[in-house]
């Protein structure tokens, strides 16, 4: 990446400190919803702490360092290849090691000769496996008995009111959210979670700071639901217990 053309174009016109604007950029991008963010200069402006709009609005549209969807949401080709490839090599570990794991479960034995019986839940049903999806599986049919969940649980009781196509719209077109907090609001509306959900997401990520854990930890959570293509029953309960349970 550094000896790219692209690259040693940034570095000739706008030196080391283009080049740590570019850097800090794809830091953002790897942890946004999507790997997408917004490309005004303002917005990156204030989480750089730089004053030089007109540097940040160089390095965004003159070195063919990214590229921009149909919303002018910003994304790096470059970015999005390294993650693809090490998401690939890591299916092909998980996949390994599951069935390395079936391998060796099938061969146990206990000391009487028997196979060892395959776990069961509670209803005597055995427990599927399935390392795809990680720890995502869940019956989040149900609300979970987390010890600091009580916050959570009282929003999910409460909540009723689903983010609509109208509100989306409206809330687009009036700017009422923009940066960190679109993608938020955003990613809440395509998942089907409550306003009331998407406040509390909001309020206890320090209004969806690009540094704070629980902003990086719903990026997380939305990627690897995408990723592993799981289906959500319950988005509100689903969301906040991983967040906050």
């Amino acid at each position: 990446m550094h000896n790219s053309s692209e690259c040693v174009s940034l570095l000739m016109e706008e030196g080391y400190a283009g080049y740590g604007i570019y850097m800090a950029m794809l830091e953002v991008l790897r942890d946004a919803p999507s790997y997408k963010y917004s490309s005004e200069p303002a917005t990156w402006a204030w989480l750089l702490r730089s004053a030089d709009k007109d540097q940040i609005q160089r390095v965004i549209r003159n070195y063919g360092l990214f590229d921009f969807d149909n919303d002018g949401l910003m994304f790096s080709p470059w970015l999005n290849g390294q993650l693809s490839d090490y998401s690939d090599k890591k299916a092909k570990l998980q996949e390994a090691g599951r069935r390395g794991a079936a391998k060796r479960w099938a061969a146990a034995t206990t000391n009487d000769g028997q196979a060892i019986a395959t776990p069961s839940g509670g209803d005597g049903q055995a427990i599927a496996y399935n390392t795809t999806q990680l720890n995502l599986t869940q019956q989040n049919e149900t609300l979970p008995n987390g010890t600091n969940a009580q916050a959570w649980r009282d929003v999910v009781a409460s909540s009723c009111h689903k983010i609509t196509e109208e509100d989306y719209t409206t809330a687009v077109a009036a700017k009422q959210f923009e940066g960190t907090q679109a993608f938020v609001f955003q990613e809440c509306y395509r998942r089907g979670i409550s306003w009331e959900a998407f406040k509390f997401i909001l309020s206890h990520s320090n209004g969806a700071e690009v540094g704070n854990h629980t902003y990086q930890a719903f990026c997380a959570l939305c990627r690897r639901v995408d990723t592993e293509k799981y289906p959500v029953k319950l988005p509100d309960n689903f969301f906040l217990s991983k967040l906050f349970g």
